[in-house]
C-alpha cells in the first residue's frame, strides 16, 4: 500500500508544569509544522495551574490542542496519560521548554514510510535562551552496539523530544513512574533494544537547557535513580558503572 503521509494522524505529546510563556512557543512551533494533521496533549501535573494551562491553549484558538489534567505528578505519568488519550498513528513527544523547526513531523513520517518504528533526528542545543550548537553525534551512535553503549552511559537520545515511534511501540515501553531522574535512559535502552530505528541526518528540535538545577537533577536523585536501574537491569547494569558515572557527573 502507498504511504500517504498527508494522510497520517500523529498525536504530539507534551507534559507540563511550570512553564507556562514557554508552552506557548512550543505549541506555537507545533502549530507552525508542514505537516498540518495532528492532535497536541497537553498534560499538566499540578492542580495549581489547570486554569492557567487551559486558559493559555485557549488563546491560541486551536481546537486540535488539548489539555488533559493529570491524576498524578511528574512528566512520566503525564506522558503515560497522553499515550493512552493518543489516537494518531505516531507518538512525538514534546518538552514544554524545546521547540520544534517547521518541517519536524513531514520528515520523521518520511523515516517512518521506509519501514522505521522509531525515528531520531539531531538537535540544535540553547543554552538559558542562546543558541549554541547544533548536535551531530545520533547517528553514528546507532550504527551496532547502541544498547551496550548506553550501558556504559556513553551515550542516550539527548532529549524526547527528537523522536517519535509507532503508537504500538510507544504503548509497549511505556515511561517508568518510579524514576525521577534518567527516566530517558530507561525508556530509550528498553525501546532502541528492539525498534527498528530510523534516522534524519538534520536538526529538527530546539532543545533548551537552563541555568541552576533542573527537576530531574540533584546528587541524591541521581543516586537513587541509578540505584533503582541496577535493580530493574540486575545483571545488565553493573555497580561499577553507576559508581563510575556518579563520580563523573559530581566529582569532576
Amino acid at each position: 500500500m502507498h504511504y500517504k503521509t498527508k494522510e497520517i494522524l500523529v498525536s504530539v505529546v507534551i507534559p507540563t508544569h511550570q512553564r507556562g510563556d514557554m508552552l506557548v512557543e512550543c505549541l506555537r512551533s507545533v502549530q507552525h509544522q508542514s505537516h498540518q494533521l495532528f492532535e497536541c496533549l497537553v498534560v499538566g501535573d499540578d492542580p495549581a495551574e489547570f486554569d492557567e494551562i487551559a486558559q493559555r491553549i485557549a488563546s491560541l484558538g486551536d481546537a486540535r490542542i488539548r489539555f488533559i489534567p493529570g491524576q498524578r505528578p511528574g512528566a512520566n505519568a503525564s506522558r503515560n496519560l497522553g499515550i493512552a488519550h493518543a489516537k494518531g498513528e505516531y507518538v512525538f513527544y514534546l518538552d514544554d521548554d524545546d521547540e520544534w523547526l517547521p518541517t519536524k513531523i513531514e520528515k520523521h513520517l518520511a523515516a517512518h514510510g521506509k519501514g522505521r518504528n522509531i525515528v531520531l533526528s539531531r538537535i540544535i542545543l540553547r543554552y538559558s535562551g542562546e543558541v549554541v550548537v547544533s548536535i551531530e553525534r545520533t547517528r553514528r551512535e546507532l550504527h551496532g552496539g547502541t544498547q551496550a553503549r548506553m550501558l556504559r552511559f556513553e551515550w542516550c537520545p539527548p532529549t524526547s523530544s527528537c523522536v517519535s515511534l509507532s503508537i504500538a511501540l510507544a504503548k509497549s515501553q511505556l515511561w517508568d513512574e518510579t524514576l525521577w531522574s534518567y527516566q530517558d535512559w530507561d525508556v530509550w535502552y528498553r525501546l532502541l533494544g528492539s525498534a527498528d530505528v530510523g534516522y534524519v541526518d538534520e536538526a529538527l528540535t530546539v532543545f533548551s537547557q537552563h541555568a541552576g538545577v533542573r527537576t530531574s537533577q540533584g546528587f541524591l536523585k541521581r543516586k537513587k535513580a541509578l540505584r533503582l536501574l541496577a535493580d530493574k537491569y540486575d545483571g545488565e547494569l553493573s555497580v561499577e558503572v553507576i559508581n563510575a558515572r556518579l563520580r563523573q557527573e559530581y566529582l569532576r
